[in-house]
């Protein structure tokens, strides 16, 4: 390692530092000034940069309203390209010509229908001159017993005995909705 001596200097005051520079000024030294950017000795150039870049800005906002009108009018054409190609005139003989076909198709299955009916219609005209000539069967009913009477009435007097007025009653949905029975 090394050793460095300090010397003993005495401290510098402000007197001493304000003569050093009024001797320098004087020796006729100048102090080295700045030099200034070219664009801000001239304002002019800085608005004129200014009102460039808004130009261009407002040029851009024009351009995407174009862009967006064009755009527009590209969807508008090709509807009527789709249109022009329906009104070609070969693909709508080519329609009518399927939808006469579904006809002719529902026509027959019409028909079909109809000669069916037709044949029923005869069955059914038939069948009921062979049925006037018999005589119907005559199902008898006993009037019911009084036994049974009786029981249904019993049953109604027990269950009568086994629900209260309070079980009819339910304050509340809860109590009306539950599985569990009526407490006494």
């Amino acid at each position: 390692m090394r050793i460095v001596e300090q010397e003993n200097k005495s401290p510098v005051s402000s007197e001493d530092l304000l003569e050093l520079l009024q001797t320098k000024r004087e020796d006729g030294t100048p102090l080295q000034e700045r030099k200034r950017p070219f664009l801000s000795g001239f304002p002019l150039a800085t608005t004129a940069l200014g009102i460039m870049i808004v130009a261009l800005g407002i040029m851009v906002i024009i351009l995407k309203s174009d862009i967006a009108v064009l755009k527009s009018d590209i969807t508008d054409l090709k509807n009527l390209k789709v249109q022009v190609a329906t009104l070609d005139p070969t693909t709508q003989v080519k329609t009518i010509e399927s939808k006469l076909g579904d006809m002719k198709k529902e026509k027959d299955a019409i028909r079909e229908e109809m000669s069916q009916l037709q044949a029923e219609l005869e069955t059914i005209k038939t069948e009921p001159k062979k049925e006037i000539h018999k005589t119907p069967n005559r199902v008898r009913h006993r009037p019911p017993s009084t036994n049974t009477k009786v029981r249904k009435v019993m049953n109604e007097e027990v269950l009568l005995k086994k629900t209260s007025p309070q079980g009819m009653l339910f304050s509340d949905f809860s109590r009306a909705t539950s599985l569990d029975p009526l407490p006494k």
